[in-house]
């Protein structure tokens, strides 16, 4: 990456299995970060591919891990200064805590979601507990919560805001994009972020934690935020109105309704008295107009009745061609699940 001119400030492991990894990248201007964040991706997946792995950018790829996230810190600069700093020193406490936290008091804050947790496995991160920033309060230090200020005395240019809910499944142009101009309309409206709740927010008392707010629970609650409440983006000509209507019906009809419409693989664990025990074939059968699912339903089916029954799942899983999925077989069903390749 450094190769490519992009400047690296810290890479650690993380605290997730499977290899979790973090890299921050030097602050830049808001387009320029946007297009590192691009070719990030780009040569992180390329590079494990290169070793013989994949790396993967999803929110939540495994359950009861940590996720991964994408930290965004933004400031305002003036004169070649963040404006909370002057003369190269922070300013004074109330002045420091950076303008774009002001967002943070914003009821724009659901909305913004919609751009910046733009999936349906996006909500299996923002969860109570893992750390997840799921509490709509700013704060210095609390990991839970959403909005927190960057302010260190030892690198005053790198001071500014922090927002936590974003992950890196996010078009980047997109989520910077809304990011600024909510903390903008944050600065217009006069909302003062108050001070930082740095307290244990599971151990305040239930009438203090019931004035908490938190992130939306689903992509489609995102998305009404975002219909009903996306003035502010429209600022400038940053964003149009057909932009933002284009985006919300593709994420309803193409990621939403799509997940919303397809058997889980675990309502099959948690229902399994609708199964009946018997040879390791899959009796349910989906309509003509089924674009994906016939096979992943086979699978599904004749590896549980395999269990139910104690019986090999024998012979071959085909999956749905028009979905690429890798055709598969085993002679076993005591530890083996058939899922989609694609």
């Amino acid at each position: 990456m450094e190769s490519l001119g992009i400047k690296c400030e810290f890479h650690h492991h993380e605290v997730s299995s499977g290899g979790q990894g973090e890299i921050d990248m030097r602050f830049q201007p808001l387009l320029r970060m946007a297009d590192q964040m691009m070719i990030y991706k780009y040569v992180v997946k390329n590079e494990a591919r290169r070793a013989g792995k994949t790396a993967t950018f999803m929110p939540k790829p495994i359950f009861e891990e940590n996720g991964s996230g994408m930290h965004v810190h933004q400031s305002l600069w003036k004169d070649g200064d963040p404006l909370n700093v002057r003369g190269g020193r922070l300013r004074p406490p109330v002045a420091a805590r950076a303008p774009l936290h002001s967002a943070a008091c914003s009821p724009t804050r659901a909305a913004l979601l919609a751009f910046c947790a733009p999936t349906t496995n996006s909500y299996r991160r923002l969860v109570p507990g893992y750390e997840a920033p799921v509490n709509l309060v700013f704060s210095a230090r609390n990991r839970s919560a959403a909005y927190a200020c960057r302010c260190t005395t030892s690198r005053p240019r790198a001071s500014g805001s922090s927002s936590r809910s974003p992950d890196p499944t996010a078009n980047p142009y997109l989520a910077f994009s809304a990011l600024m101009l909510a903390g903008l309309d944050g600065i217009k409206r006069g909302l003062d972020p108050a001070e930082p709740l740095d307290a244990d927010i599971y151990e305040l008392p239930p009438d203090r934690l019931a004035s908490i707010g938190t992130v939306p629970s689903s992509l489609e609650a995102s998305l009404d935020a975002l219909e009903s409440d996306h003035q502010f983006l429209l600022e400038g000509d940053v964003f149009t109105p057909g932009l933002i209507g284009a985006y919300i019906r593709y994420k309803r009809e193409e990621e939403v309704d799509a997940i919303r419409m397809r058997p889980h693989p675990w309502e099959f664990a948690l229902y399994p008295r609708r199964l009946t025990a018997g040879p390791a074939t899959c009796t349910h059968r989906y309509g003509a107009g089924a674009r994906l699912g016939t096979g992943y339903c086979a699978s599904v089916c004749r590896w549980l009745t395999a269990r139910l029954s104690n019986q090999p799942c024998g012979g071959v899983i085909r999956s749905d061609s028009r979905h690429r999925a890798l055709s598969s077989s085993c002679s076993s069903g005591a530890n083996h699940l058939h899922t989609l390749a694609q």
